[in-house]
């Protein structure tokens, strides 16, 4: 409770906080115990709160039935608050320290480093167009993208063109439906001095993947700043990009 009231004279944001008071009372013995035991461990850690009679209880809520009434407590600064009130109050207050909030945005894994929650894993969200799929819509540096075209005709052919936040071409990869109906690949969002990547702000933001000559329908997906623990040597500088051909061992 001191923290909303904190909070929403920080923020000037309300978030429905009321210091009403919490009265309970008890009309059973074994209820009348529990309160007393509930009112001592409450006062061990230094929490406001009285043990009542009948009289002093028909002070605070002048209209109760006392019939059957052994006794209650009263807990002055306790109260309640909205719980939208509350969230939206919480999500201000973040975002005024430079948190980033994401909506809607379920996630796969919790990754820590040093004991401090430094990014999350985020499930598979295909992004399709036609026979062409993207496995997720966000990445973090150094995760693996993976995109594979199905269902190829013998007529299809063509090439699928990946592009980088500030539009350069990261990738051309090529299919050929008489060959085989099913392509993949797999790819790392990378700083590569043949592409004139050398800054990971470069690599940060939305991609595009679309069939060369067919810029008109496009799929996108994210890559965000947070780097996928271990990886992060892999952002210091530019790279070299090696061409294998696992065919020729």
């Amino acid at each position: 409770l001191e923290l909303y009231k904190k909070l929403e004279k920080e923020v000037d944001f309300s978030s429905g906080l009321k210091l009403n008071g919490a009265l309970s009372i008890a009309t059973t013995k074994g209820r009348w115990q529990e309160l007393k035991r509930q009112a001592t461990t409450a006062q061990l850690f230094d929490v406001n709160v009285e043990v009542l009679n009948i009289d002093k209880i028909k002070k605070i809520y002048p209209i109760i039935n006392d019939s059957n009434i052994l006794g209650g407590i009263f807990m002055p600064g306790d109260g309640q608050a909205d719980p939208i009130g509350v969230t939206n109050l919480l999500a201000k207050a973040a975002r005024k320290e430079g948190v980033k909030i994401f909506e809607k945005s379920p996630v796969e894994k919790i990754v820590k480093k040093h004991g401090k929650v430094s990014g999350v894993i985020y499930p598979d969200n295909p992004q399709i167009l036609g026979p062409l799929q993207i496995n997720k819509d966000k990445y973090l540096l150094g995760e693996n993208v993976y995109a594979f075209i199905k269902d190829l005709r013998p007529q299809d052919k063509g090439t699928v063109l990946l592009l980088t936040p500030e539009n350069k071409i990261f990738l051309e990869w090529g299919f050929d439906g008489s060959v085989k109906d099913f392509s993949k690949k797999y790819f790392k969002p990378q700083l590569l001095k043949s592409k004139q990547l050398c800054e990971k702000e470069q690599l940060i933001g939305e991609w595009t993947v679309m069939f060369k000559g067919y810029e008109m329908s496009k799929i996108s997906f994210e890559v965000l700043p947070d780097i996928l623990p271990n990886e992060e040597n892999h952002f210091v500088e530019c790279e070299v990009a090696y061409e294998i051909d696992i065919t020729k061992p």
